[in-house]
């Protein structure tokens, strides 16, 4: 097909759809791919394309029609980024595929007149074996790339990625895929995760191969990414320097219980956590991975407060007023006598692991004091038995008549101890009360 051909069946696609190119490289004597195809959508309101978002499919599925995708045009034109769609039929950047990508972007421009074509970084979105292309041209063109999305691919190259590892990429496996995509991946993010890669991690629940449709997720993972990524200011007529990702500012998720944080106060082994550049993406990645039955966070360490709990010689009833790292009672409470520790459930049992809610019997030494750290308790709710119980309160001091505004408390039954037992008006934290129940049940306390 000739130059001209070509040139004239771009306008004609152009005048119908905006500004639309297409192109197909030819190989060289060297190379041992067949098909390269490429067709590239560049927004007519965009003076400059920041970028090139490239859309693929499994193998020999052709793709470039996704530049005629309103919802995908949008996406790319209101971030000044062109759409890319491709049809390979070789993933090995050896092969030459590589470098017909490259050839396609120097061929686009010439056809539209923009210079920052062949030398734009890309954005990578692949299914399957598309997405196994998009993250063999990441370790071959780690500099290119600003990030990566590659869906449930089984080989996906195993080796050292190299550059890649500083290059964004969400990677995801099916829960009921072929075991060897689900390892494929899994195995390529557990080796690199501890190497710094800021990588994230997503098993769909429930799912096998199957594309994943969450624009939602994608989208706003792909405008985190160039939010970061992008410098204010670029040259069109080289490739520039893309931001590095400052791993600090992300967040972390728990792969096993979905539980995410920010990047410094995450509690378990980084190395193996997905990695999300935002609060909004590790809380889509959340929504994602749980199917939308977990919402919790890990505190930060700066939400830890301290509180003083004073204790009198001989027995104490005491409680736990935070959510503290440990909750046995040696690491809590200072000059104690050990095996003194007993909770009631119309009996006393020897324990040493300390429950918010519950009060326990402690025997000290000597008259003092203790220091608990751990996150606040606001709310509460107690689980009683009919007759007396022992229970504790929150980290601030609350009214006891808290209590008695349940049908389930006894009015004027709380009790604490000290000497000898004393009607409590209030509960304090690290104290502990005896009360009355009036039947079975459960009684909410909150500050």
């Amino acid at each position: 097909m000739s130059h001209k051909f070509i040139l004239l069946s771009a306008l004609f696609i152009s005048a119908l759809f905006g500004q639309v190119y297409d192109y197909t490289a030819t190989p060289g004597p060297d190379d041992t791919y067949t098909i390269a195809r490429f067709r590239i959508y560049l927004p007519e309101d965009a003076d400059t394309s920041r970028g090139i978002y490239v859309y693929l499919n499994p193998y020999g599925s052709d793709s470039r029609n996704i530049v005629n995708d309103p919802d995908m045009r949008s996406l790319c034109s209101e971030n000044q980024f062109s759409l890319m769609g491709a049809q390979f039929d070789n993933m090995h950047m050896e092969s030459g595929i590589g470098d017909a990508l490259l050839n396609s972007l120097s061929n686009f421009t010439q056809q539209s007149g923009h210079p920052e074509i062949e030398h734009s970084p890309l954005f990578f979105e692949g299914y399957s074996w598309g997405g196994q292309w998009s993250y063999h041209f990441t370790l071959w063109q780690p500099g290119r790339i600003i990030g990566f999305v590659t869906m449930k691919g089984g080989y996906h190259d195993t080796t050292f990625a190299g550059g890649a590892v500083d290059v964004p990429g969400l990677m995801f496996i099916g829960e009921d895929d072929l075991d060897y995509r689900v390892e494929n991946l899994t195995g390529i993010f557990l080796i690199h995760r501890p190497l710094g890669a800021p990588w994230s991690l997503a098993m769909e629940p429930d799912a096998a191969h199957n594309r994943i449709t969450n624009r939602h997720l994608l989208d706003n993972y792909f405008l985190d990414i160039i939010s970061r990524r992008l410098p204010d200011e670029f040259p069109t007529d080289e490739v520039y320097q893309l931001n590095e990702v400052d791993l600090t500012t992300g967040w972390l998720g728990d792969r096993r219980e979905h539980i995410i944080s920010q990047y410094g106060c995450y509690p378990h082994f980084a190395d193996t956590a997905s990695w999300s550049p935002s609060e909004d993406a590790a809380i889509q990645w959340q929504t994602f991975v749980s199917d939308s039955t977990v919402t919790d966070t890990f505190p930060c360490a700066s939400d830890m407060v301290e509180l003083t709990i004073a204790n009198n010689e001989n027995w104490n009833i005491i409680g736990l007023p935070l959510d503290a790292p440990s909750s046995h009672y040696l690491d809590l409470f200072q000059n104690v006598y050990p095996g003194t520790c007993y909770s009631f459930d119309g009996g006393y049992t020897n324990c040493d692991t300390l429950f918010p809610g519950v009060g326990y019997l402690l025997r000290f030494s000597e008259e003092g004091s203790s220091v608990i750290i751990g996150y606040p308790l606001s709310e509460l709710t107690i689980s009683v038995r009919e007759s007396w119980n022992l229970i504790s309160g929150l980290s601030v001091i609350i009214s006891a008549a808290s209590l008695y505004s349940s049908e389930l408390i006894e009015p004027y039954t709380c009790y604490g101890l000290d000497g000898g037992y004393v009607l409590a008006d209030s509960l304090r934290p690290g104290k502990g009360y005896w009360i009355y129940a009036t039947g079975n049940g459960e009684v909410t306390i909150s500050r």
